[in-house]
């Protein structure tokens, strides 16, 4: 069942209990004594109660959602509590999205939040390409940066402005 370090531990650990086997729930208990300690645990419940989608895809907020509910059970103890939290902590333009009308099934609040993200995306991605002026190109071997092409003027202007005052020097 364990290896390792695991292993060692629970050898040690089984021998509390004498003859029997320990419930789960003691068994979780004394793991996460051992490998989570309580202000580890307590960390990760505020980080769940204060969870945003923030900048985040619904997809890496739903990903931190399913870790971090671990840690709240208590939150998140029904279907409709759990769909709750989570379109609470979606960020605005697709809570929004969803009218107001509040599910009480998790399942279908996750697939309506990657529904809504899809199509704001592919609504942005449209009006960006709308906006992106349509630019004509010559064939790279002729073309010259714009740039270059004023510094090239202003030289021959220079060169030309030069000569022609040294010219009138000459004829006085």
């Amino acid at each position: 069942m364990f290896r390792g370090d695991a292993e060692r531990w629970w050898e040690t650990t089984r021998q509390r209990f004498g003859d029997r086997e320990p419930t789960w729930v003691e068994f979780q208990q004394i793991f996460n004594d051992t490998y989570c300690p309580t202000w580890v645990r307590e960390q990760k419940v505020y980080e769940f109660v204060e969870l945003v989608q923030g900048t985040n895809t619904v997809a890496q907020y739903e990903a931190a959602f399913t870790t971090l509910s671990r840690y709240a059970p208590e939150l998140v103890s029904t279907e409709a509590r759990k769909a709750a939290k989570f379109q609470r902590g979606l960020r605005a333009d697709i809570r929004h999205a969803f009218g107001g009308a509040m599910s009480v099934d998790y399942a279908t609040v996750i697939q309506r939040a990657y529904a809504i993200e899809r199509d704001r995306n592919e609504w942005r991605g449209r009006r960006q390409r709308r906006k992106e002026p349509i630019r004509i190109r010559s064939h790279p071997a002729t073309r010259k940066g714009r740039g270059q092409e004023i510094k090239e003027s202003r030289q021959r202007i220079t060169h030309h402005v030069i000569n022609v005052g040294r010219s009138m020097e000459d004829r006085a």
